[in-house]
């Protein structure tokens, strides 16, 4: 074990390797110039009650390691937790002021209990990640969650607030977000490229805009047919051919649904009552979806191309209790 130590002013500050199984605590590691704790080759350590700050990434996992990592402070760094494959719980973590909070590539695993400020991302899910994530504080970043390509994690019980937007979607992503408290951000959600998340029973209320739709046409993904540049298949075949990623079979391409089903939400006092007024089929100020732009062009394809909308019928008259704690 290595307990009450302190680690400054080096390189690196702790690696393991070779299914190393150590227990870490109530240490400090500071100024560091290519990492905090770096596991690797199996290893699974207990990580717990640390302090780093200034370490490049705080703590990092690849090739098969799957430590512990429970109750750590990480400020200050590029990455605060660069992580790769299913892990144990990542539980009751403090990240802030990180330029990435928290990184998860490849993988499920659960992430729940933590505290994400400060960053220009709090917590992004890359492609082949699809984690739990639950009762995390996810405030004052410039992006809360991002999901990436084909990254559909389940988002549920989070207080996510006073972030530029919320949640981001981008490109293929087919998250359930459900039970969470989304307000007082820029964007509570922002869905591009065919990033159909199913939205249920959340508060989304006091955003600048409650949901807005980018890049969204399913009749542009049905008459186009094929997307080679979006083909997850083939690039998983080359990130596992290099050694970055476990092959796995992954289904080219999400579900278009045409349309984002965000029903039995409640969105706020205005909102609900302009829906109230308006009825499910409306243009509502808070919402950018088809009825804001109706067709779009693409690059490459000829016509006029339908935009997709937001179905929110079904939505609450008042606030929903939820448990975020």
């Amino acid at each position: 074990s290595v307990r009450d130590c302190e680690f400054r002013n080096g390189v690196q500050g702790i690696a393991f390797a070779r299914k190393a199984r150590s227990r870490v605590e109530n240490c400090t590691i500071k100024d560091m110039q290519n990492g905090g704790i770096t596991c690797q080759l199996g290893a699974f350590p207990e990580l717990v009650g640390n302090t780093l700050d200034s370490t490049g990434t705080g703590i990092s996992c690849t090739q098969d390691s799957k430590p512990t990592i429970k109750n750590n402070t990480v400020s200050g760094c590029t990455t605060g937790l660069g992580l790769a494959g299913t892990l144990p719980a990542i539980e009751g973590n403090t990240l802030k002021n990180n330029k990435t909070g928290l990184v998860l590539s490849t993988g499920g695993g659960l992430v729940k209990g933590n505290r994400i400020s400060g960053s220009q991302t709090g917590l992004l899910c890359q492609q082949f990640s699809n984690p739990s994530v639950e009762k995390n504080e996810i405030f004052g970043n410039s992006e809360g969650i991002v999901c990436f390509r084909a990254s559909s994690p389940e988002i549920k019980n989070n207080e996510i607030y006073k972030n530029g937007s919320g949640i981001s979607c981008v490109q293929l992503c087919n998250p359930k977000v459900s039970s969470n408290n989304i307000h007082d951000n820029k964007k509570g959600l922002f869905l591009d490229m065919s990033s159909y998340a199913v939205v249920h029973g959340n508060n989304i209320y006091a955003n600048e805009v409650q949901l807005e739709l980018g890049n969204m046409s399913s009749d542009w993904e049905n008459k186009s047919k094929s997307k080679p540049e979006r083909g997850s298949q083939a690039q998983n075949l080359t990130m596992a051919s290099r050694g970055r990623a476990v092959p796995q079979q992954i289904e080219d391409g999400a579900q278009i649904m045409g349309f984002v089903d965000a029903s039995g939400n409640w969105w706020g006092d205005a909102t609900t009552a302009e829906m109230d007024a308006k009825g499910p089929n409306a243009n509502i100020k808070s919402f950018i979806d088809y009825y804001d732009v109706p067709t779009r062009t693409y690059e490459g394809y000829s016509g006029i191309f339908v935009q997709d909308k937001v179905k929110y019928g079904g939505w609450k008259k008042s606030k929903i209790k939820i448990n975020t704690q």
